[in-house]
């Protein structure tokens, strides 16, 4: 069976434990056990690896789309603010407009 590549310290030790086992398992037979929980802690290591990579590019995803959608409603706001602004400035001028005529005709 192809081993893959181990990964980081923990996997150089595990694989480093594993081979000395199995040396040693030809002296003493029980210490193939030792060999063989080894290899299955690194297996059960590179699974959980392979599954966290996995995640952490679902959640760049998702950050990715998160800040999109965040960009537009930003733009969105901005323009709905805009039209906000005019028209208060619209009401405004004629509120104004509105007041210098009623002071014109109460003179």
């Amino acid at each position: 069976k192809a081993r893959k590549k181990r990964r980081g310290f923990w996997g150089s030790v595990l694989d480093f434990c594993g081979g000395v086992c199995d040396a040693v398992s030809t002296i003493f037979p029980p210490a193939k056990l030792g060999a063989k929980a080894c290899e299955k802690g690194l297996n059960l290591m590179e699974d959980n690896i392979e599954r966290w990579e996995h995640n952490v590019r679902l959640l760049e995803r998702m950050l990715e789309i998160y800040s999109n959608q965040a960009k537009a409603s930003v733009e969105l706001l901005e323009g709905a603010w805009g039209g906000v602004k005019k028209m208060l400035h619209f009401y405004t001028d004629k509120h104004q407009e509105f007041i210098r005529r009623l002071n014109q005709v109460s003179e």
